[in-house]
């Protein structure tokens, strides 16, 4: 049996909603929206291995591989994933890599709304 990637998109709502430990809230933050974003890429990745898209970049990475699949598909609602894909990236390197940044729920609701909105698009295309 194969890990089911939503439950890393069901891992950031709870990290949002139960933290323990208020002094270390916004790590719960930073974590939400990485959860977030791979729950959503892995689920977005598998979809085009599924439909026979090798993943084997030459000369990229996997992420942006996958994000430019989605992009320039001539499939509108594919489109719209790998927008919505592309600014949660963005939005996990920087809470992943911006210490300087300072990341609030908010945040971390955003990125989970936006991992949501990307697995109904998959569903619409049923891609899960």
């Amino acid at each position: 049996m194969t890990f089911d990637w939503f439950f890393y998109i069901k891992l950031a709502n709870e990290l949002i909603n139960f933290q323990k430990t208020s002094y270390i809230k916004e790590a719960y933050f930073r974590t939400s929206i990485s959860r977030s974003y791979y729950g959503a890429f892995c689920l977005s990745r598998n979809f085009l291995e599924r439909k026979g898209i090798s993943l084997i970049p030459k000369d990229k990475s996997v992420h942006q591989f996958v994000i430019e699949k989605y992009r320039y598909s001539n499939n509108s609602i594919e489109r719209e994933i790998g927008k919505k894909l592309d600014r949660l990236r963005k939005e996990r390197n920087d809470s992943d890599y911006n210490d300087r940044k300072k990341v609030k729920s908010q945040n971390a609701v955003r990125a989970y709304n936006k991992s949501k909105k990307i697995l109904k698009l998959l569903k619409n295309i049923k891609a899960i």
